[in-house]
């Protein structure tokens, strides 16, 4: 009788582990697919500001670093996060920069590396966004030349606020990031 009791017991015993063995290994392999899709996700991009404090104030300068070319018939260029996007592919989370010509051009035009200078910059918070929602404008009036047909720059959070919430001097250099740079008056 005693053996067969104890066999009895060891094979609930090995039952039991091999189930927990089981769960065990079950649980190992979900971790594993886990970290495995984790890691296979895209970066996103983030928003980060230049760490660098300039200011943008008349007399400034934008350097253009490198050629940016304006397509025929499209009257702005629009930047965000270092980059040339188009105006739908705005992202909300970022700030952006639309820089303006008097009129869109005829055939694609190349803005090849200069500097242009900052005439004017005003504040417009009762600007109307796309939605009829209040939108903070930082306005800049740019100076104008043979070779610049950029006149304007507005730059804004694409998102309407309630209260006035203008792009800071950073937000306007990470934005324009790589294609300009911006210099204090001097």
């Amino acid at each position: 009788m005693l053996p067969a009791l104890v066999e009895t017991h060891w094979k609930d015993l090995g039952n039991g582990m091999r189930k927990t063995l089981t769960d065990v290994g079950s649980a190992v392999f979900l971790l594993w697919v886990i970290i495995t899709l984790a890691g296979c996700q895209t970066k996103k991009d983030t928003y980060d500001p230049v760490p660098t404090i300039q200011d943008v104030t008349a007399g400034s300068s934008l350097v253009l670093l490198k050629p940016v070319v304006v397509s025929r018939g499209v009257p702005a260029t629009v930047f965000q996060n270092g980059r040339i996007v188009e105006a739908h592919e705005v992202r909300n989370d970022m700030p952006y920069c639309r820089l303006e010509l008097d009129q869109p051009p005829g055939s694609d035009l190349e803005v090849k590396p200069q500097t242009i200078r900052v005439k004017t910059v005003d504040y417009d918070d009762r600007r109307v966004g796309n939605s009829n929602e209040k939108v903070s404008v930082t306005k800049v009036t740019l100076g104008a030349t043979d070779t610049n047909p950029f006149r304007r720059m507005n730059c804004l959070w694409p998102v309407p606020s309630a209260t006035p919430k203008f792009v800071t001097a950073e937000d306007i250099a990470a934005t324009l990031g790589g294609y300009f740079s911006i210099e204090e008056p001097g």
